[in-house]
């Protein structure tokens, strides 16, 4: 049998646009070694139904793309196609949701499981038109990347990178984020990620961990093996992380050239993976980043509860003046399956249950130290100052005395236009709310 494995763009935010995420590849892998034919297909609302063919279809749900996921498979399903839903969206619970929407919800998942869910499939024991909804679930955390997750690698669009787990997991508990098996940290195994690496075409990689160096042996190890295969690797980790001088030059010497950091907020109150807000260590640990080669962005939050007006000013400025080389700043967003929108809800302070808004710049819940309007005014505000051309001429333009007129700059000029872009058409299309804040003026490098 045939299986389509569909993920659907937001309208505002395309999830899947520049990075595809592991889990469609591993869905893919499992399913060709059930013996099954699998297409991974991405694709906007309204030309979903076009890119179908196989009998049966598995969605994969993020938040901000529920509502036209939902709709896609209504649509599927009078089509006699069978329908299997799963995702972030569904944990914690909220595969109820789904109830009556699909034949199949996955709140998570293993390759055992997927394998006896084919076979049903197969032998006609789930089958199109039912009225009931099966739900599957993978108590013991037994998902696992496929061992031969190389032959991915290459299945991407030639603007796409290549997506490569490290590790599983998160150990830690952050109110706003709820990562596949929270609470847990798996290292993949230094051999298949050196094959995966090895594998790949082109020069350039994306590493998914979202703590890369949490294990700081393991991590140095992996450096080493890497080195050799002269790659350009880009890691996500924590300010805490990259502190420490020699895990940073060990990924110097393994290829990185880029990494982002959680940053969240610069406001007092929020201690992330034991990073103070010291701001002048932060600013040096950039500069130490800067001293070995590689590309920094910080990741910032607007809108925590520690957040108050004077929030915009201070990520701007810290921006300019620490000379991080990107900036990726969006709005708190209350995904339902996390502890901060079950306590938000119990606040009373979600203001907008529409899932298409959870995109990281709608105002969907009302903020502690700032009115809902201010918060939209100041982050839109914010981001045309960010992302503006001024902005970015400047941060391409140091980027070139910093490390030549080279692939580094190249990358940093082309992340730039494209958040240029990406960012543009978020807050141009988002819900309007009435101005109120000043336009935040450019900040001096000093």
């Amino acid at each position: 049998m045939d299986i389509d494995i569909l993920s659907i763009n937001n309208r505002r935010f395309c999830m899947t646009s520049l990075l595809r995420p592991p889990i469609l590849n591993t869905l893919r892998i499992w399913s060709e070694n059930q013996g099954w034919g699998a297409r991974i297909i991405t694709v906007s609302e309204k030309e979903a139904l076009a890119s179908v063919r196989a009998p049966v279809v598995a969605m994969s749900v993020y938040t901000p793309s529920a509502p036209a996921s939902y709709r896609v498979a209504e649509k599927l399903r009078t089509h006699g196609k069978i329908v299997i839903m799963g995702g972030p969206h569904f944990r914690g619970g909220m595969s109820a949701e789904a109830m009556g929407r699909c034949d199949v919800v996955a709140e998570s998942i293993s390759e055992h499981k997927w394998g006896h869910l084919l076979d049903d499939i197969e032998a006609g024991r789930i089958a199109p038109g039912a009225h009931s909804t099966h739900k599957l679930i993978d108590p013991e955390d037994n998902f696992r990347y496929p061992a031969d997750y190389r032959r991915s690698v290459n299945d991407r669009s030639w603007y796409q990178l290549a997506t490569i787990p490290t590790s599983l997991g998160c150990p830690y508990g952050c109110e706003f984020c709820d990562p596949l098996m929270k609470g847990k940290y798996v290292d993949r195994g230094i051999d298949v990620i050196i094959d995966d690496l090895a594998e790949m075409k082109g020069g350039v990689a994306l590493f998914c961990d979202a703590t890369f160096g949490l294990n700081k042996k393991y991590t140095m190890e992996l450096m080493e093996a890497a080195a050799p295969l002269r790659k350009n690797i880009l890691v996500e980790t924590s300010i805490a992380r990259v502190a420490d001088k020699e895990l940073v030059a060990a990924m110097a010497r393994g290829g990185v050239k880029a990494l982002e950091v959680g940053i969240e907020t610069l406001s007092e109150g929020l201690n992330k993976h034991g990073s103070k807000k010291n701001h002048q260590k932060m600013m040096d640990t950039i500069a130490m980043v800067h001293d070995h080669g590689i590309l920094i962005q910080g990741n910032f939050i607007l809108g925590l509860d520690c957040d108050g007006p004077e929030c915009f000013d201070k990520a701007y400025e810290f921006y300019i003046k620490s000379r991080l080389d990107f900036i990726y700043a969006n709005l708190l967003t209350p995904f339902p399956a996390t502890t901060l929108y079950r306590r938000l809800k119990e606040e009373e302070r979600i203001i907008d249950h529409n899932w298409e808004n959870y995109d990281f710049a709608t105002v969907v819940h009302r903020p502690k130290n700032l009115s809902p309007d201010q918060l939209h005014d100041g982050y839109h505000q914010f981001c045309a100052a960010a992302y503006g051309m001024g902005n970015i001429a400047r941060k391409v333009t140091r980027a070139g005395l910093d490390f030549g007129l080279g692939k580094q700059t190249a990358l940093m000029a082309l992340y730039h236009l494209y958040y240029h872009r990406v960012v543009g058409k978020m807050i141009s299309s988002a819900p309007r709310r009435k101005p109120g804040l000043a336009f935040l003026e450019p900040v001096s490098e000093s």
